[in-house]
């Protein structure tokens, strides 16, 4: 505990403080859209489960997003929404399927 202040200011302090996300919803929308673009069937794959999911590279999400979103920050977004991304040589890569898309739309009320 800092020695600026007692606990129980803390604890105050915590209760005032703006309840915030790390990722805003106008941005994560944006990062499904894209994603929505990307699921096309030249994207489809079958895993291990046999269930379809697709799989793009982070980079080309990011082409379809605004320059004031980074690709760190689409890579952040991406796995707060539960996408899966694994590292390649050339590059990251995201894997999402339908049902993961499906349930994020209804969750962020996107037409």
């Amino acid at each position: 505990m800092s020695k600026l202040i007692d606990f129980d200011t803390y604890v105050k302090l915590r209760a005032a403080a703006p309840k915030v996300t790390d990722t805003p919803e106008a941005e994560a929308k944006m990062v499904l859209q894209a994603v929505i673009d990307e699921s096309i069937k030249e994207n489809v794959l079958v895993g291990l489960d046999g269930a379809l999911y697709y799989q793009n590279y982070l980079a080309q999400i990011k082409v379809r997003l605004p320059d004031a979103i980074s690709s760190n920050r689409v890579g952040a977004i991406c796995r707060s929404m539960g996408f899966v991304l694994t590292r390649a040589t050339d590059g990251y890569r995201v894997a999402w399927n339908l049902e993961q898309v499906k349930i994020l739309h209804q969750h962020l009320k996107m037409s």
